[in-house]
């Protein structure tokens, strides 16, 4: 199946990443990602490109995954009713270079918090989103923090 350019930045914004992140991380001009989402333009993504968003995809997914088994042991020792997971959120790129731990766009970072919180959510999880400077710990991954609390 043939992907299609609105399959490319929605999969990007997904992603939680802008346009030039996505210029950058593959080597090319900020116009040639403008060109592969433009609908009049009659060119088709590369292949490589939806490789790097695939591969930025499943990065996500894991540390997803990483997060939910944390807060599932807390859920184990505490009870569900008793454990809520803050989850730092980013409000710009300055914030997260100041306070992240990982080197990357902010968005990145934010688009991870979005997918724990809805699977958290399914879960019937609390969560709440919050800034860096509130009182949050790391995991064992560096790229992203968060806390587990009894309420």
């Amino acid at each position: 199946i043939m992907r299609t350019m609105a399959d490319f930045k929605a999969l990007r914004e997904a992603c939680g990443l802008s346009q030039q992140n996505v210029a950058d991380a593959l080597g090319v001009h900020l116009q040639t990602i403008k060109r592969w989402e433009k609908p009049s333009f009659p060119y088709n993504v590369p292949d490589d490109a939806f490789d790097y968003l695939d591969g930025v995809a499943e990065s996500q997914a894991e540390q997803v995954d990483c997060m939910l088994h944390a807060a599932a042991q807390q859920i184990e020792q505490f009870g569900k009713d008793h454990v809520l997971v803050p989850i730092t959120y980013y409000r710009d790129q300055q914030m997260y270079d100041a306070y992240g731990r990982g080197k990357g766009p902010f968005g990145w970072s934010n688009a991870v918090a979005r997918k724990l919180a809805y699977e958290l959510g399914k879960r019937g999880v609390s969560c709440s989103f919050r800034y860096p400077s509130d009182c949050t710990v790391s995991t064992p991954d560096d790229d992203y923090w968060v806390l587990i609390d009894k309420k």
